[in-house]
């Protein structure tokens, strides 16, 4: 019984192994096989076959079989057909095909790419396409089954656009339905010579699915054939005087090292333009932070200045109401007590000295509220002409010289300068500059001599007052120029005089200087070019 069984296993599994499975192809040995290895070759793309790249992958094909005494022999047809062929088995190889994964589930490939290659839109000579959006609904023309058409349509459907395309069997119907200029481009490889194929053709710069050439083999079929070229690119891929780089270099490709794809050579620019417009927009970044950081410390600036201004204007209107109050409250209470009938005449004198007094603190307080606000507001006007200086001071020295106590002695010295010397200012602000330097002297020196000055020095004309008086500390000078300032805070005025002095001087061209000596007296000096 045991025996009977053996049998039976025996031949079914004889009958099996013996019969092919339906649609299954058997494995061919080419160490015994007498038929020739039928070669594949694509017409039309080419009419001499040593100015296709892709004839690369075709002589390194026929070299490995005849170093290994394999008879071959080349079938030419179109690519459609020839796809065809392979696939049922009337071709063995297919040199110079793209790999794909979706051919690879009918094909067998090479273990390593030979060299990468992209594929090209090829528009008519006179279109243009500026964008892939210009090619919406345009017609495309591709070979059935190509996979630089395939590739094409998943490309540019990314970008949401709809083109038609127009498929063709063999590269001379292509050709001529171009020519005729019924299709607006054709999706193909990017090969030397195709510019001879389409003479009317050009790039259209939209270039897309990187991929490289392979051999390719019926499925199934040849895994001796394909292990001997995949040993024998294996053993000379990286020497570089092996026949497989001879023939690289002969015709003039890159052979994959690492199935990697190579940049064609007008990715390059592209690439460095693109590092040219990172490191512009990176030194732009740069520059950008930069200046914020300088805005921002502008900005903090200006907000530090408004913030002083309202403090400023918040203490101009604090003492404009103390020193307006003080010369109007004399005013009022002084006029009462005149049209008192009680007071006799001496005392109606003294009273309306006081007024008359008061009445000038007032004017001259207003006046100087004007001139900060012209000032201020850029409004204040110069009226420039030419004037005689030492005319201009006599009329100033005649003006003071009665308003100076009895314990003063006021001097003028003319002697560094000549009759006839004449400047372009404007006299009544220069007269306001010297007549606020000379009203500090009343005011805040209890006697001695004060002498009103000029000398030229240089190019300038140097104007001065100096006072023998009790002199003004350096902390205090730092501060004489700002509002609001008085060395003595129980002194009448509000503090612009000096403040007005330094912008009027500013304004007309010059500027004011002081020295100052505590215990020996004060110079002030307004400096002026010569005219």
């Amino acid at each position: 019984m045991s025996k009977l069984f053996t049998t039976i296993v025996f031949f079914l599994t004889f009958l099996f192994t013996s019969t092919s499975v339906k649609g299954e192809e058997t494995k061919i040995d080419i160490s015994a096989n007498r038929k020739p290895i039928k070669i594949g070759i694509a017409t039309g793309y080419t009419n001499n076959i040593n100015l296709d790249i892709r004839a690369f992958s075709i002589a390194l094909t026929t070299h490995i079989l005849e170093e290994n005494n394999i008879q071959y022999e080349y079938v030419r047809d179109d690519w459609y057909e020839l796809l065809k062929k392979i696939e049922d088995g009337s071709i063995d190889i297919l040199p110079g095909t793209q790999f794909s994964n979706e051919r690879k589930e009918y094909l067998d490939f090479i273990d390593k790419g030979l060299y990468s290659i992209w594929s090209q839109l090829y528009i008519h000579r006179n279109n243009k396409v500026i964008s892939p959006t210009d090619l919406n609904n345009k017609k495309i023309g591709m070979i059935t089954n190509e996979d630089s058409g395939i590739k094409f349509l998943e490309f540019i459907s990314a970008f949401n656009i709809q083109v038609e395309p127009v498929y063709f069997y063999t590269v001379s119907e292509l050709k001529e339905a171009f020519n005729k200029d019924e299709i607006f481009g054709v999706a193909g490889p990017m090969i030397k010579d195709f510019k001879s194929i389409l003479p009317k053709s050009k790039p259209s710069g939209i270039f897309y699915n990187p991929t490289y050439i392979s051999i390719a083999f019926t499925k199934n079929k040849y895994e001796e054939l394909i292990s001997l070229f995949n040993t024998f690119i294996t053993n000379e891929v990286d020497d570089p005087k092996s026949y497989y780089n001879h023939l690289a270099n002969e015709y003039d490709i890159s052979p994959e090292r690492n199935n990697s794809i190579t940049l064609p050579i007008w990715a390059f620019p592209v690439i460095y333009s693109i590092l040219a417009i990172l490191i512009i927009v990176v030194f732009f970044n740069i520059w950008l932070q930069k200046t914020v950081k300088i805005k921002t410390v502008e900005l903090v600036e200006a907000k530090n200045k408004a913030e002083e201004s309202e403090r400023l204007k918040s203490a101009f209107l604090a003492n404009m109401s103390h020193e307006i109050r003080t010369p109007l409250n004399a005013i009022i209470g002084f006029s009462e007590l005149i049209s008192n009938e009680a007071i006799d005449q001496q005392q109606k004198q003294l009273y309306s000295s006081i007024i008359g007094t008061q009445n000038k603190l007032l004017l001259n307080l207003i006046n100087d509220i004007i001139d900060i606000s012209k000032i201020e507001s850029g409004t204040l006007k110069i009226k420039s002409e030419r004037i005689n200086i030492q005319e201009l001071l006599k009329d100033i020295y005649r003006s003071f010289l009665h308003q100076f106590p009895g314990n003063f002695s006021f001097i003028l010295d003319l002697d560094s300068i000549s009759e006839e010397s004449t400047i372009d200012t404007d006299p009544n602000r220069l007269r306001q500059i010297l007549n606020n330097f000379l009203t500090n002297t009343i005011k805040y020196t209890d006697g001695g001599t004060v002498t009103l000055g000029v000398n030229q020095i240089s190019n300038n004309i140097e104007i001065w007052v100096k006072d023998s008086g009790e002199g003004i500390s350096k902390e205090k000078q730092d501060l004489i120029f700002k509002r609001f300032t008085k060395i003595d805070e129980l002194s009448q005025g509000a503090g612009l005089g000096l403040a007005i002095s330094q912008s009027l001087a500013l304004i007309l061209g010059g500027n004011i200087t002081l020295s100052s000596t505590p215990g020996i007296g004060s110079k002030f000096t307004f400096r002026i070019p010569a005219s």
